[in-house]
């Protein structure tokens, strides 16, 4: 079983000191007037902060408890995670009527507070990894404080929230001699596969759609590392058992990052149904305020039942662009396909393997005089499409290839 924070039983009304633990952060709800007048129930819940799983969950009818309710969270057992994530949520019959989200890291041997407020300001619109601030939905990381310190009601800078879990490790709280390689959080690079950490000031995103990809935070960064373009949730419905089958979802990287630096993208996907461009990664890379590189590989099923993949960077300038093809593979099998770009944006440079079998560089083109989205996408695009896999690494050092070999 996974480590995780686990959710105690008791839910204390009142502060209780059976609730308290070795380390432990009490989480204290409260909310406005509005709301506190409504006969509302209190759903609070307690997730996995990397795949956004749920630990536990304790809802309540408004005649069963007193505000400001208070949870205790635990951190138990020689490998838990140094951090948790905690929502809150009103609801009335199945409609949220308003939330409040927090991640934040526990302080080793100590009982910390946290306090999350509310709002009708903001409704129940704040989607994951956000919560409500002065009525806007703000990245909801936050620090322990000792108890009765109302700081812990303001949200951090998420980089802040990160150092402030690393410093404490380095106090004391580290994960302990059972676990193996590195907490994404305590990394200020990638974590490879192996566990080991690389490549200082690197970011790397990557899902295996085990889980609601909106909730994952692989790398720590206290930030959903995906979001959909339409800021719906995302569709759970469409995960199946690690796949994820999908024809209209599209997903970006978040936060927005410029990809200037060497980039690799480990792709696994398939195309299930004819109809327009089908499986596409596309990526928004080398950008800067006044250029960018899109390169976009779709992958589509053909009549024979086999796929075409092709390769496009588009051409142009603000004022308009236009695909070009820079490689076209046909007759490929209708089972997943397993693609590696590399880009270099010294060079303009890109690299392609397809099935572990590398393919002559491309030079690749640039959108001059506009500025585009800075992000990496996917989306089923008019037809039923597949994936399975997708890892993306940027490097100044060098990314890993499929080789083994580390290229500047």
């Amino acid at each position: 079983m996974k480590p995780s924070a686990i959710l105690t039983a008791c839910i204390c009304l009142l502060e209780l000191s059976a609730c308290q633990s070795v380390t432990e952060a009490l989480v204290r709800v409260d909310a406005d007037d509005t709301l506190k007048a409504g006969d509302y129930r209190l759903c609070m819940r307690v997730r996995d902060p990397i795949d956004g799983s749920l630990d536990g969950e304790t809802c309540l009818d408004a005649a069963d408890f007193a505000w400001p309710a208070t949870m205790p969270v635990h951190r138990t057992g020689s490998s838990a995670r140094q951090e948790f994530a905690f929502e809150a949520e009103l609801l009335d019959g199945t409609t949220r009527v308003a939330v409040a989200r927090a991640r934040a890291r526990f302080v080793p041997d100590k009982s910390r507070e946290l306090r999350l407020f509310l709002s009708t300001s903001c409704g129940g619109s704040c989607t994951q990894g956000t919560t409500c601030v002065a009525g806007r939905c703000e990245p909801a990381c936050f620090e322990l404080s000792v108890r009765g310190d109302p700081s812990s009601s303001t949200p951090i800078p998420c980089a802040a929230a990160a150092d402030a879990g690393v410093d404490a490790a380095l106090d004391g709280g580290d994960a302990g001699p059972g676990d193996a390689g590195v907490d994404a959080g305590a990394c200020e690079g990638i974590v490879d596969d192996g566990g080991a950490c690389r490549c200082v000031g690197g970011r790397w995103w990557e899902l295996d759609f085990g889980s609601d990809p909106t909730t994952v935070d692989i790398n720590g960064d206290f930030l959903p590392d995906w979001r959909t373009r339409s800021g719906d949730p995302f569709p759970e419905g469409e995960l199946d058992g690690g796949v994820w089958r999908t024809s209209g979802t599209t997903l970006d990287t978040s936060p927005d990052y410029a990809f200037d630096i060497p980039t690799s993208v480990h792709l696994r996907f398939r195309n299930t149904q004819i109809g327009d461009k089908g499986a596409v990664f596309w990526i928004n890379a080398d950008n800067t305020d006044t250029s960018y590189a899109s390169i976009h590989a779709d992958l589509a099923l053909q009549t024979d039942g086999r796929q075409e993949l092709q390769l496009f960077g588009r051409t142009g300038t603000s004022t308009g662009s236009s695909n070009t093809l820079l490689d076209r593979f046909v007759g490929l099998p209708a089972r997943f396909v397993d693609l590696w770009l590399l880009l270099d944006p010294v060079g303009n440079k890109l690299t392609l393997w397809l099935e572990g079998v590398p393919q002559t560089p491309y030079d690749y083109p640039v959108l001059e005089g506009t500025s585009g989205k800075p992000a990496a996408t996917l989306v089923g695009w008019g037809a039923e499409s597949e994936f399975d896999l997708v890892r993306i690494e940027s490097c100044a050092d060098g990314v890993i290839t499929p080789d083994g070999l580390v290229l500047p």
